[in-house]
Parts: structure tokens; C-alpha cells; sequence
């Protein structure tokens, strides 16, 4: 499968779950986050290029101000863990609100692996 990101995600320390805003039921969990993208782990195929309104719980350490973060991502692919029974799926942010910004990018600082992360501008709705 050929690369087409322009800004690597980083991999969490925790997996945080995923619900799905709109059914309420758990997706997944936060495999990797970038301010453009999010990786999913999961044990159920997703739907390709399908829009999700999702909330991600965020520990509660007293790092960040809010206790989830509420994103529209879009599934973009999908392909095997190294684990058979788990799914990576990854996921376009198309929207977040304006102050879920500054929680991803402090998400990524916290509890992301350090590898060089770059703050960008992400679409808000």
C-alpha cells in the first residue's frame, strides 16, 4: 500500500477508546493521531470512505481540559495488525471543533512517542 500522508501520525501510549457519536457504540480504540488523521484499532471491518462522527475518552490525568474529544473523520483504508484478530483503519479528520485543536495537538505532545511532531492547522466546524 503506498503512503500518501503528508504528516506522519504518531502512535499513543494508551489506546483510548472511540465511540460513535451517532449509534453511541464502541468503535475501536486510538492506534495513532496526527492533527490531520486518526488510526483506529479495531476486531470489526469498518466502512470504507465513510464519514464518522466520533468521541474519543481522554485519560484523566489533569493534562487536558476536556474529558473526550469529539471529531468527524472519514475512513480512508484499512489492513491487518500484526495482531490477526485486530484492524487498522485509517482516518481523516475532516472536522473538529475550534477547541479540540489545541486537545489533539497537547494529546500528541503528552502521550504521543517523540518523533520530531509539528503543530498544524486543522479543519474546524
Amino acid at each position: 500500500m503506498q503512503e500518501h500522508r503528508r504528516i506522519p501520525r504518531r502512535r499513543v501510549f494508551y489506546y483510548l477508546e472511540i465511540l460513535d457519536l451517532d449509534t453511541g457504540e464502541p468503535l475501536g480504540r486510538l492506534g495513532d493521531i496526527s492533527p490531520t488523521g486518526i488510526m483506529i484499532l479495531t476486531e470489526h471491518p469498518l466502512a470504507m470512505n465513510r464519514t464518522f462522527r466520533v468521541s474519543i475518552r481522554l485519560p484523566e490525568t489533569g493534562l487536558l481540559p476536556e474529558k473526550d474529544l469529539q471529531l468527524e473523520v472519514e475512513t480512508r483504508w484499512m489492513k491487518p495488525d500484526l495482531n490477526p484478530k485486530i484492524l487498522c483503519t485509517g482516518c481523516s479528520i475532516i472536522k473538529a471543533k475550534k477547541e479540540s485543536i489545541g486537545v489533539i495537538n497537547s494529546l500528541v505532545e503528552f502521550y504521543g512517542f517523540s518523533d520530531g511532531f509539528k503543530h498544524l492547522k486543522i479543519p474546524e466546524f
